[in-house]
């Protein structure tokens, strides 16, 4: 494994696929930080139109980048990979580990004044975790007319002030319908990672969400910062853009039920945090059923014959439950419902819902 590079405040996690025709634009982003104390820790996922050769390059001139390589393996791998590189780090000493972790996606930027200003409100508010908010820029024309829709899509800033509890932040964003799952949005305390033995689901799309998801329950102090410091870049081809498959089903529907595993392992919560906290894992599941509506179904049978037998009665479950609940909304606005929810756990979908969590539930004692 590559020596630790020198002591730094913040790890700038870049994992780097494929990504020659936007590094230099993540380069000139860093090297604008008004905030120097960072280490930059790359991971060229076995790229193969000259990313790594850039990053060599960069490297020779910038002291603060180690650059680690790995078989091709997704990007959950590539910023695992990264976060046992900080685990080795701190290994030798904590205090010569940045204290504070910050992911950035290679063909993204951040605001020149992105790591001084998180850094401050980290430090000020002693939390493990700042969440902070996005602005959206398209990379030419065609996808500027395209994408329209995706110009305001991370740029509300949420009615969040003060420090919070995990997972009162995190009930908070599901009952205000502001849940921002991605990783890239949130500076979090080393420590917190490395204690709570937090990686990414191997493997899976939408990984950010288990992540974010994990990240908030095991957090004790959380904050929201309303500025937009990091800046994504809205282009053709990428993971949000391309067609959905039965890779982007399978990463939402693993998502929840991980999630619920997840849940049932954390401090104790109460009513109210978990039925939040649920659902905001049906809002995963929901996910997975809108991807479905745009897959063939071919796609999803020859998907859900790559599923564990568990698995495969979870997916049915859940894709039984996602067509009551349909038709029960469907028929709930035709006829201009008031009381959708009293009305939904009534119904047969509500039920399917509950056999979903009966086992995590009963472990747990609740009703």
């Amino acid at each position: 494994m590559a020596a630790p590079v020198s002591k730094s405040r913040v790890a700038v996690v870049l994992p780097v696929y494929n990504s020659l025709p936007y590094l230099d634009d993540v380069r000139v982003s860093l090297k604008a930080q008004t905030f120097a104390d960072f280490a930059i820790i790359a991971v060229n996922d076995a790229s193969n139109d000259g990313s790594r050769d850039f990053l060599t390059a960069w490297a020779n001139e910038e002291q603060r980048l180690v650059v680690l390589d790995q078989e091709h393996g997704g990007l959950s791998r590539a910023r695992n990979t990264a976060l046992d590189y900080l685990a080795h780090w701190h290994e030798t000493g904590p205090e010569n580990c940045p204290p504070f972790v910050c992911f950035l996606d290679s063909d993204d930027k951040l605001a020149p004044e992105a790591l001084e200003h998180l850094v401050a409100c980290a430090e000020g508010e002693q939390v493990d975790i700042v969440e902070f908010s996005c602005e959206s820029f398209f990379e030419n024309e065609d996808a500027a007319k395209k994408y329209t829709h995706m110009s305001d899509q991370y740029r509300e800033l949420k009615p969040f002030e003060g420090v919070f509890n995990g997972v009162d932040y995190l009930c908070a964003c599901q009952e205000e319908e502001l849940f921002s799952p991605q990783a890239c949005f949130h500076f979090l305390r080393t420590s917190l990672i490395l204690e709570n033995g937090l990686r990414f689901f191997d493997g899976i799309l939408h990984e950010d969400n288990l992540f974010t998801f994990e990240s908030m329950l095991s957090a004790q102090r959380v904050c929201y910062l309303g500025e937009r410091l990091y800046q994504r870049r809205v282009r053709e081809g990428s993971i949000m853009t391309r067609p959905k498959s039965w890779a982007n089903v399978y990463g939402y529907f693993r998502t929840g039920v991980e999630a619920i595993d997840f849940m049932e392992r954390v401090k104790p919560l109460t009513e109210k945090q978990y039925w939040h906290l649920l659902w905001l894992v049906d809002s995963f599941f929901h996910n997975a059923a809108l991807a479905m509506d745009e897959c063939t179904p071919e796609d999803i049978e020859a998907g859900v014959r790559t599923l564990s037998l568990d698995d495969r009665m979870r997916f049915h479950y859940f894709t039984e439950v996602r067509r009551e609940q349909k038709r029960a909304t469907d028929e709930a606005w035709a006829a201009g419902a008031q009381e959708v929810r009293s009305e939904f756990e009534a119904s047969r979908s509500f039920r399917l819902g509950r056999t979903l969590t009966a086992l995590p539930r009963k472990l747990s004692g609740r009703p």
